[in-house]
């Protein structure tokens, strides 16, 4: 579920490095940003320090390919 209310802080894209990003998932803890700049999406999560990008090994799915 997207929570329209909440402001969320402007999140580089680990691709291109553009601010130019927008939210298009938000679940668990985990929010996943599209870029406007390269059009390529990504994963962040929330630590100590701020909002992090997920590494691409992490994001693999948990269903293994048939």
């Amino acid at each position: 579920m997207i929570n329209w209310e909440l402001p969320h802080e402007n999140v580089a894209c680990p691709h291109c490095g553009s601010t130019d990003t927008q939210i298009s998932l938000q679940l668990l803890g985990l929010v996943r940003y599209s870029c406007t700049g390269c059009k390529k999406s990504f994963a962040v999560k929330d630590t100590e320090h701020g909002p992090e990008a997920v590494p691409p090994a992490e994001q693999k799915a948990s269903v293994p390919a048939r």
